[in-house]
C-alpha cells in the first residue's frame, strides 16, 4: 500500500511539472500614476510614447491573457470621420505586440527590443466609458519557446489621446523600454517607463518531462498489477 501512494505521488509530480496559472504577475497598481502612453499632434507631427517591458520565460508557455493596469485617463478624440466603420465599439484602441530581444549599447540596461522581430501582434480595445482597472488581450493561444521577450503598448493612429499606466506593487520586469517619435523606430532601454503587467497561461512540459511522465504511469501500472 506504501509503495502505491509514493508511486501516485511520483505521478501527480511528473503530471503537474511546469503548469502555472499566472506565469507573470507584478500586482498593481503600486502607484497611482505610473508610465504613460500617447500620441499627439505638434507642429512637428504626429509624436507617441510607447512602452515595452522585458519578460523571461524559463520554460515554453502558451499564453492565454496579457494585461496591463490603465490608471488614468484623458478623454480621445477620433480624428478620422469612417473611424467607427471599422466596427470598433471603443473609445481608445492599443496594440500589444510580443517582440524580441536584442543585445543594446547604452545606458540602463543592455538589452532592448526587437522590433525587426514580432512574434505576436493584436489589437485591443478599451470601452467608452471605461473604468480603471486591467485592460490587454484575452483568449489567445501564443506559444513562446523558453528565452526573453518583450511586451509592448503601441497607441493607433486613429485616436488622440492620452493615458497612464499603473506600477507593478509586488515586484517589477527585468527591464523597461519606451519609444517615441525622436527614436527613429526604436525602443531605447529607460528605467523611468515602469507599468504593471499580469500575464496567464500554461506553461508546456518539456519532452523530458513527458517521457518521465510516461515512465510514472507505467511503472505505477506495475506496482498495482503486483
Amino acid at each position: 500500500m506504501k509503495k502505491i501512494f509514493f508511486a501516485v505521488l511520483i505521478l501527480l509530480g511528473f503530471a503537474n511539472i511546469g503548469y502555472s496559472a499566472v506565469i507573470i504577475d507584478t500586482g498593481g497598481p503600486g502607484e497611482s500614476i505610473g508610465t504613460p502612453l500617447f500620441r499627439e499632434e505638434t507642429q512637428d507631427g504626429i509624436r507617441f510614447y510607447w512602452v515595452a517591458g522585458q519578460i523571461d520565460l524559463d520554460t515554453p508557455c502558451n499564453i492565454n491573457s496579457i494585461k496591463t493596469f490603465f490608471d488614468y485617463h484623458k478623454p480621445s478624440y477620433v480624428t478620422m470621420p469612417n473611424f467607427n466603420d471599422f466596427g470598433w465599439p471603443f473609445d481608445d484602441v492599443v496594440t500589444l505586440k510580443i517582440y524580441g530581444n536584442k543585445p543594446f549599447e547604452g545606458a540602463f540596461y543592455n538589452e532592448a527590443p526587437d522590433v525587426d522581430s514580432v512574434y505576436f501582434s493584436q489589437l485591443f480595445g478599451i470601452p467608452d466609458g471605461w473604468q480603471y482597472g486591467w485592460y490587454g488581450v484575452n483568449n489567445v493561444d501564443w506559444f513562446l519557446s523558453a528565452g526573453t521577450y518583450w511586451v509592448a503598448f503601441e497607441m493607433q493612429d486613429p485616436v488622440l489621446f492620452e493615458t497612464k499606466l499603473g506600477i507593478g506593487s509586488i515586484s517589477s520586469l527585468p527591464a523597461y523600454a519606451a519609444q517615441s517619435n525622436y527614436t527613429d523606430g526604436n525602443y531605447i532601454p529607460t528605467p523611468f517607463s515602469v507599468f504593471a503587467l499580469k500575464i496567464e497561461g500554461n506553461a508546456v512540459p518539456e519532452p523530458v518531462n513527458v517521457c518521465l511522465f510516461l515512465f510514472g504511469a507505467i511503472l505505477l501500472k506495475l506496482i498495482v498489477k503486483k
